[in-house]
């Protein structure tokens, strides 16, 4: 699907430096082309697909890749966002068992800051396949 690039010019810049990246000319500007995973929403309002910023395949697994330059665990309104993104993340991999997620940092300080999260979070634990840090080209 399209997506119109969003938030601060460095997470942008961040996101394109995904390996597989892409973007595409249309009529009303640059857009990212970005994976979306599809899912049956328990919420009737909500929507039924979860969007992502890249897409990995290794020995026949299809990994979603999220990219995160941080995870803003001092705010608790914008981590209770975010816990509802794990939520609708479970709920569709569920019904798509053969998805593997990944969230992707810049650093290991913004990695470990989110996996400390996690820590005191387990029941999120197990949502996020894997996290890496971003190898240096």
């Amino acid at each position: 699907m399209f997506e119109k690039p969003a938030g601060k010019l460095e997470a942008q810049e961040f996101q394109w430096g995904l390996t597989g990246s892409m973007m595409q000319q249309t009529p009303s500007g640059p857009k990212n082309i970005i994976p979306a995973l599809r899912y049956d929403n328990s919420n009737p309002r909500g929507m039924n697909f979860i969007k992502f910023d890249g897409i990995e395949v290794r020995n026949g697994t299809t990994y979603l890749i999220d990219t995160k330059r941080n995870v803003p665990y001092w705010n608790k309104s914008a981590m209770k966002n975010l816990t509802k993104t794990f939520d609708r993340i479970n709920e569709a991999k569920n019904q798509n068992p053969e998805i593997k997620i990944i969230y992707e940092f810049p650093n290991e300080k913004a990695k470990t800051k989110f996996t400390d999260w996690l820590d005191k979070n387990p029941g999120y634990k197990n949502i996020i396949d894997e996290i890496r840090v971003r190898p240096e080209k």
